[in-house]
């Protein structure tokens, strides 16, 4: 009867999820590839850019797949940012 070893494999996955408001702001893509480039999570997230265009080119992150949803306007206009 033979031994039979199992080795336990722990994989983790890490990711950053940030809330940024407008992705043209030079500062802030600053910031965000140099948390990429200290961290380098498996995923990173961002939410709200409020932008109807597409900004990711804006990010220059080559060792990521990048994918994007834009903005879509709401037809209720709102006046203001807690207002229902």
């Amino acid at each position: 009867m033979s031994e039979v070893a199992s080795a336990a494999f722990f994989v983790s996955f890490t990711n950053i999820a940030l809330n940024a408001n407008g992705l043209t702001n030079p500062i802030k893509i600053a910031a965000i590839q140099d948390i990429m480039q200290s961290f380098w999570p498996h995923a990173l997230v961002i939410g709200e850019t409020k932008s109807q265009q597409p900004v990711t080119s804006h990010l220059h992150l080559l060792d990521y797949d990048l994918h994007e949803n834009p903005g879509q306007p709401t037809s209720i206009q709102h006046q203001g940012k807690w207002e229902s």
